[in-house]
Parts: C-alpha cells; structure tokens; sequence
C-alpha cells in the first residue's frame, strides 16, 4: 500500500515547475496566503514540510489537491561586455536591453493526513521543496546575455511520509522523509564552441532528507512550532548537446540541496478566537555550495576541437551567503464558513555580486500575499494570490566571475571579459487547494 502511495505521489507531481529564482513560493494555498508563517499553525497535509508536529491536530482524514501559477517577469537593462569574445561579436559591445520569456509555470501539490490512533497520525504530500526555471529569447541578436544562459531550470520533486505523536495537548512532535528526485538544466549559446547553441540537460534519479519538528502550546491562545529539514546530496549526471555536433560529452554534477530551520510563533485573539497572527524566522544554509562544480567527459575527438582536455573540470565559483527570512500571516475568521488571510515576507537573496548571472537570477525580494478559504460541508476551498518585487534595482559591473566566464576567449586567456547590467523583476502567483475532510 506504502510504495502504491509513494508511485501516485510522484506520478501526480511529475511535471512540477517554479519560476523564480533559487527557493520555492510556497506549498499549499493556504500557508502561501499566510506568507509562509506556518509552523506554529501547520494544521493541514502540508504540515509535513512547514512542521510534522502539525500533523496531531488533524482529528479526521482529509485529503487535498491544488496548484500554483506562477508568472515571473524580469527586465535586463543596459547589458554590454567589455574584452573577451566582445571583440568578434559586435552584439556584446553596445549597451542592450531584453526581457525574459519565461511562461507561466505550474507547480502541483497533493497532501493526504489521517489519525491512525489516539496519539498518532500519519501524513504524505507530494510537493516541490526548490525550484526555478527562467526562460530568456535564443537569440543574440535579441538577448546577449545567451552567452551565459537563455533556459534554465532546476527543481526537486519530493514524496514526504511523516509520522506525528501527541504527548499531550501542549505539546507534539514529527518526523518525516523526503523521497525526491532532482533536475537541471541550461542551455546556452558556448563561447568554447564558436556560439552554437549548448543544451546540457541533468538528473539525480533519486535523493533524501528528513523533517524533523515540534509543536508547544504553553498556554490556550499561543502556540510556539520549530522546524529543521534536512540537508539533501545530490549527483546529477546527464549529457551535452551542441547544435550540429549531438552529444560531445557526459556532465556529472554535484550541488546539494540546503538544509533549513524555521520558527514561529502564533497568537489567537479575540473573544471568540477568530483572529490569529504569526511570525516565522527561516534561516537557510546557502553557503553549504562555495562553488558548482562540474566534469566533463568529451567524446573521442571532439576535446581536440574545442582545445580542452578530454576530462575537464568546470568550477564556477558561486560563494553564496546564508540567509535569514521574516514571514508574517494574519488570519480572520470572518464567518463560520469564511476565513481571511494576509501574508508578508522579506527574501534577501543568497547570490553575492561575485555569481549573479542569467543561470541563477536573483535579487533582494518583498512578497505580499492575500487568500481565502471557503467551507462547504466536508469540503473546503482555500485560495491565494500574491505578488513578489525586487528590491529596487540589482547592478552588476563587470564583478560576476561566473558570467564574465562565459564571454572569456578560450583562444586569447590574456584579456578577460567584464560584464555589465542592472536588472528588476517581478513574479505574480495565483493558486487554489481543495480539501476534502471525511
């Protein structure tokens, strides 16, 4: 029954997909519309990422399904490149501006939780922990920036069962293992292959980690909730495809998915209980990944070509910094079948100056999130919208070494490139969950 579970929960997020940057927008809609501020409340399937204590407040089976749409939008202004190719490729000299093309992206989520005794209950949801995908116009005539990237992608699809215990009204604790599976991509016009187009598409067929949380509520109206999820080892491999030439060579890559902490404290007010507010810290271990390196094994002969030995090791350096999230939610029970929410986060982005380039795009971000839930007997609907900015505008001058790599002349190492833009984006996020309580 378990691995029948297991196979539906994968088969039902197969085609998971996040716009954005390096982190997710959210798993289920309803700790979305709370901005996120979920683990001191986490009363539905999805407690099994936000915190699986969360799991022993469920007093009856329910089962819920929804998706997110997310529609990210990001604007390059100014781009131009200095040295390197730029000398035989008049297209990188004069300042250019681009828009991404990325279309809307769809992220499936599946929950399904159940007492199996007085202190037990037992939850799995299927949902994706980290995702992002930007789409960029192949072509340089109207996107420069291809040199680097113009489609890339990276996500981890995971099946998460969990087990909760009830010590006591006061307090409970989880557990739960990720059983995921990873892919990466990017595709890009290579400066080592005179500018045809590079399409190198990766996997790790199977990962893990574990979610560890608990819940304490010392007094009636607050509730305190502490989350740890585990640190995930992935080995990519894969292949790459240059235009003309088919596959030149297998890539194997190594970058781990980060481990995170997230705390929170909820408070109940009013008379009636009908208003509950929440805040959440979530501090992330980014800088787990100093540098993506990769291998790559050329087919024979083609290592002549391309002037690179037959086993050449790519480090890119990319010395992302940790960061610390606040979320805030507020929810307003307006009537017996009514419930209001608001949500609110700051990201501060985990890319330096030093790695900022069009494969992981990224800036400071403020995200607002509005939502609600309507019950309708045994079935309720939550809802959510929300809306991402960056904060203000990011500039880049020539200080990437990540993205200056990718107009160096392999032929000419004595004049490096230096790269230069300022960007700003948006992303926009709509989603419905449907539960069933039974």
């Amino acid at each position: 029954m378990m691995k029948r579970l297991l196979v539906f929960f994968l088969v039902m997020t197969s085609h998971t997909a996040f716009g954005g940057m390096v982190d997710n927008y959210g798993t289920g809609s309803k700790a979305t519309a709370l901005g996120g501020a979920f683990s001191a409340k986490a009363d539905d399937p999805f407690a099994v990422y936000y915190n699986p204590a969360g799991l022993a407040r469920i007093e009856k089976p329910m089962i819920s399904a929804g998706t997110l749409v997310v529609s990210p939008d990001m604007t390059v202004r100014d781009f131009k490149v200095e040295g390197g190719i730029s000398s035989q490729d008049p297209r990188l000299q004069a300042p250019r501006d681009f828009d991404n093309k990325t279309k809307a992206l769809i992220s499936p989520h599946l929950g399904f939780a159940m007492p199996v005794s007085e202190r037990f209950t037992f939850g799995i949801a299927a949902y994706a922990p980290y995702g992002m995908a930007v789409e960029w116009e192949d072509d340089l005539s109207t996107t420069p920036g291809g040199y680097n990237s113009f489609n890339s992608y990276y996500v981890r699809e995971v099946v998460t069962p969990s087990l909760a215990y009830k010590f006591s009204d006061m307090i409970s604790i989880g557990a739960g293992v990720s059983l995921g599976r990873s892919k990466t991509g990017n595709d890009c016009f290579g400066a080592s292959f005179g500018g045809l187009r590079n399409e190198a598409a990766l996997e790790d067929d199977f990962n893990y980690s574990f979610n560890f949380g608990i819940m304490v509520a010392p007094m009636d109206r607050l509730t305190l909730g502490l989350t740890y999820r585990g640190r995930t080892e992935t080995d990519f491999e894969g292949d790459l495809k240059v235009e003309g030439m088919g596959k030149v060579a297998k890539v194997e890559l190594e970058y781990d998915h980060p481990e995170q902490v997230q705390a929170g404290i909820c408070y109940v007010a009013g008379k009636n209980k009908t208003l509950s507010l929440e805040v959440d810290v979530v501090w992330t271990n980014w800088s787990i990944n100093r540098s993506q390196a990769q291998q790559l094994t050329f087919k024979e002969g083609i290592y002549q070509a391309v002037h690179l030995p037959k086993n050449w090791n790519d480090t890119v350096p990319r010395n992302w910094d940790d960061t610390t999230q606040f979320r805030f939610g507020a929810e307003w029970q307006a009537l017996e079948c009514l419930a209001l929410r608001l949500g609110y986060f700051y990201d501060p982005t985990p890319v330096p100056d030093s790695s900022m380039d069009f494969t992981w795009p990224d800036a400071d971000k403020q995200t607002w999130s509005l939502g609600a839930g309507f019950e309708f007997g045994n079935y309720t609907i939550d809802s959510v919208f929300s809306y991402s900015k960056t904060d203000g505008k990011r500039y880049i001058n020539g200080d990437s070494d990540s993205l200056n790599h990718s107009y160096d002349n392999p032929m000419d190492p004595t004049n490096p490139a230096l790269a230069s833009f300022n960007a700003e984006g948006e992303v926009w996020t709509c989603g419905m969950t449907l539960s069933y309580h039974f």
